[in-house]
């Protein structure tokens, strides 16, 4: 009797064994492949340039037709969060249960979705229709090889207008950042000449590289406070009039991504030398 006994309770420490195990399994980390994108996510939350900090909407009712959708959207344009894959969102969630809205305005082959809290994230379409995540984890451990990120979920996602509902044990403050999966542009250029005296005329070349989409704007800053017109042209012309060492800027972009470039002490312009030596 007494060696059954022991069979019994062998069976169900290695049964509870098991059981805890399959657990663990569960909660570790999926394994995947580290890509660029989790890269860029981990250097946002680690170089925390904030963009904009959205206070949530909580719902009486669930929206689930499309009048009432846009209704929500439209009437709450503050908690709009655009996806451009260059912003980190702080995000005060105002129950455990709240909504926000977010606008994809580019074609991509995914969405990623990161956050640095424990949380569950719902996509709500225009039509009141979810989409389920292609990929979802949430943890207390590192996901990606980043410190930072506790969520990480993968949507496909038309361009348009959503919904993303967000609940958590209890309502709190956190970071997210969403990244879709197309190459931004690499904002470049060279300029000439770079040293001269005032009312020294500027030819700058753009050499930015395309990604997956092409470059349709440009927007200089020539570091004078110029606001010519001709800080929007891909190559301009630009004539500095004051002695001094001037910063550049250009930004480009593909009317969703956009990349900037900054050139310290770019232009070294000095002063008219009107004296001469006849002799």
């Amino acid at each position: 009797m007494k060696k059954n006994y022991r069979v019994y309770i062998f069976s169900g420490i290695l049964l509870f064994y098991l059981g805890c195990e399959t657990q663990i399994s569960d909660y570790g980390i999926k394994t995947f492949t580290v890509t660029q994108i989790d890269n860029n996510a981990c250097e946002q939350f680690y170089n925390y340039n904030l963009e904009k900090t959205i206070t949530t909407t909580d719902l009486d009712t669930v929206y689930n037709n499309l009048d009432s959708l846009y209704a929500f959207i439209l009437g709450d344009t503050s908690s709009l969060l655009n996806i451009n894959n260059t912003q980190i969102t702080e995000i005060k969630m105002t129950s455990d249960t709240t909504y926000l809205s977010g606008f994809v305005g580019q074609a991509a082959d995914s969405t990623y979705f990161f956050g640095d809290a424990f949380v569950d994230i719902d996509v709500i379409n225009s039509s009141g229709n979810s989409i389920a995540p292609n990929w979802n984890k949430s943890t207390l451990e590192d996901i990606a090889a980043c410190p930072n990120v506790r969520t990480r979920s993968v949507f496909d996602l038309e361009p348009g207008y959503y919904i993303f509902e967000l609940k958590a044990l209890e309502a709190k403050i956190f970071n997210v950042v969403f990244i879709n999966s197309n190459i931004a542009p690499s904002a470049s250029f060279s300029a000439s000449p770079l040293i001269g005296v005032d009312s020294l005329e500027v030819s700058f070349s753009d050499m930015s590289l395309e990604g997956t989409y092409p470059i349709i704007s440009w927007i200089w800053n020539f570091g004078d406070d110029s606001s010519d017109s001709t800080r929007f042209l891909q190559n301009p012309i630009h004539q500095y009039n004051r002695a001094d060492t001037f910063s550049v800027s250009l930004t480009v972009s593909d009317g969703i991504l956009k990349s900037t470039i900054v050139m310290d002490n770019f232009i070294q312009i000095t002063e008219t030398d009107t004296s001469s030596v006849n002799e």
